[in-house]
C-alpha cells in the first residue's frame, strides 16, 4: 500500500513539472501589413509597414509583380516601395512559425499620368502669377551660384501625403503631350523636385507643357516668353516648360543663351525659384529668388514672417 501511494506521489509529482495529457500547441501567427497610401501616381514611391506576431520568418510577393517587394523579410518593419506598373497592385505578407502561417494583403491603386487642358484664365503679372522673368538681369543671371550635386535630402513618401494616404503634390501634362512622353517628362521632374521641401507646400499641382505651346500661353497672360516657369496662385499651380525635362533642340538653345545655364541647372533654378514664391507666398521675384537661392545652397527657407502660417491654404 505504501508503495503505492509513494508510486502516485512521484506521476504526480512528474505530472506537475513537465505536464500530463501531452505537449502544449504553438500559438499561431498573425500577419499586418498597411501602405502609406491608398493611390499614388505610376512610378512615385510610398512606404509599406508590416509586422507579425508568434512568426520566425516573413516573405513578401505582389501582383502583378514589383522587383522592391519579394522575397524574404524580416517579422517586422517598413520600406519604401515604388509602384511601377499602373492599376491595382496587391501587396502581400506571408508569415510562418510552428504554430502554423499567416497572410494578409494590401492594395494600392497606381495612377497612370494626367494629360489635361491645365492652361490658366488669362491673367496680369503680379495679380495671380508670379515667376515671370525670375526677377533677373542678364548680369544679374551671369553670376548665380552653380546649382550643388546635392541639394537637400529627399522627403520621405510619407510626409507629402494627406491624413487619408492621398499624395499632396499632383502632376499634369497640358494637352498634346502623349502618354508615353508625359510619363516620361515627369519622372524627371519629379526627381528634380525629390531635392526640395515640396511637402510643406501642402496640397500643389505641377503641370508640363510642351515648348511649342509654352509662348501661346504666356504672351496672352502677360508673362515674359522666355521665362520656363510660372506659378498661379489661385488654383496653386507651378507651369513647368517641357524644354527643361527633355531635348527641344532649339528651344534648348533659346534659352542657354537667355539664361546662362545648362538646361539641368536651369530646371533646378526654377523650382527653387517657383518655391521662393509658393513657400513664402510672396510675388516679388526678388525675394523668390532670394529663397531660392538659400534652397539651392541647402538652408531652411526664411520669408520674414511665420512660414507655416504662409503655406497653408486657407
Amino acid at each position: 500500500m505504501k508503495k503505492y501511494r509513494l508510486a502516485s506521489l512521484i506521476l504526480c509529482g512528474l505530472c506537475f513539472l513537465g505536464g500530463c495529457g501531452g505537449s502544449s500547441t504553438p500559438p499561431v501567427p498573425a500577419a499586418t501589413i498597411a501602405a502609406s497610401a491608398s493611390s499614388v501616381p505610376a512610378g512615385t514611391s510610398f512606404t509599406v509597414t508590416w509586422s507579425s506576431t508568434n512568426a520566425a520568418s516573413c516573405s513578401a510577393s505582389a501582383t502583378p509583380g514589383e522587383n522592391d517587394w519579394s522575397g524574404s523579410k524580416a517579422t517586422s518593419g517598413s520600406q519604401s516601395v515604388t509602384a511601377v506598373s499602373e492599376g491595382t497592385v496587391k501587396y502581400s505578407l506571408a508569415c510562418s512559425g510552428q504554430g502554423g502561417s499567416a497572410s494578409n494583403s494590401v492594395f494600392v491603386q497606381a495612377v497612370g499620368p494626367v494629360i489635361a487642358s491645365a492652361a490658366p484664365p488669362s491673367g496680369t503679372v503680379g495679380a495671380a502669377y508670379a515667376g515671370s522673368g525670375f526677377g533677373l538681369s542678364a548680369s544679374v543671371r551671369l553670376a548665380v551660384r552653380p546649382i550643388r550635386s546635392r541639394l537637400v535630402a529627399p522627403q520621405r513618401p510619407t510626409s507629402a501625403l494627406q491624413g487619408d494616404g492621398i499624395p499632396l503634390q499632383h502632376f499634369v501634362c497640358n494637352r498634346g503631350y502623349t502618354v508615353e512622353r508625359c510619363r516620361k517628362d515627369l519622372d524627371v521632374l519629379r526627381k528634380a523636385l525629390a531635392n526640395y521641401p515640396v511637402a510643406q507646400l501642402g496640397n500643389w499641382t505641377w503641370i508640363l507643357v510642351r515648348s511649342e505651346d509654352w509662348k501661346a500661353i504666356l504672351l496672352p497672360r502677360g508673362l515674359d516668353p522666355d521665362s520656363p516657369a510660372f506659378t498661379y496662385y489661385p488654383k496653386r499651380e507651378t507651369f513647368i516648360e517641357e524644354a527643361l525635362v527633355t531635348q527641344v533642340p532649339v528651344r534648348g538653345r533659346e534659352l542657354l543663351l537667355k539664361w546662362n545655364m545648362s538646361m539641368r541647372n536651369l530646371l533646378d533654378f526654377a523650382i527653387a525659384h517657383e518655391l521662393g514664391h509658393a513657400l513664402c507666398n510672396d510675388k516679388d521675384e526678388w525675394n523668390a529668388n532670394r529663397v531660392g537661392q538659400l534652397l539651392r545652397d541647402r538652408k531652411a527657407p526664411t520669408c520674414g514672417v511665420n512660414l507655416e502660417a504662409k503655406i497653408r491654404p486657407k
